[in-house]
């Protein structure tokens, strides 16, 4: 899939977010914006009592990754109870 130019492949995305600590679940996908834009979003699912906060797996993910997308994906999340 290509985001602002660039390749991206969705598992890769998934992957490195399944990485982090306190992922239990996670899916990337492309959203495409009314403009017509695309955005690369990842959506997680917390551990049992897993704090997570999208700047903390955006800076997880970038320690592990060197592709370009891990400088402005988004994220959302929640936590399973």
């Amino acid at each position: 899939m290509k985001i602002r130019g660039y390749r991206i492949e969705l598992g890769e995305v998934e992957a490195a977010l399944r990485e982090q600590s306190g992922v239990k679940e996670a899916v990337a996908i492309a959203w495409v914006k009314e403009s017509g834009d695309k955005q690369l979003v990842g959506y997680v699912v917390g551990e049992k009592g897993a704090k997570l906060t999208a700047a903390g797996l955006r800076e997880g993910v970038g320690r592990s990754c060197r592709n370009t997308w891990c400088r402005w994906w988004w994220c959302c999340w929640k936590s399973c109870r």
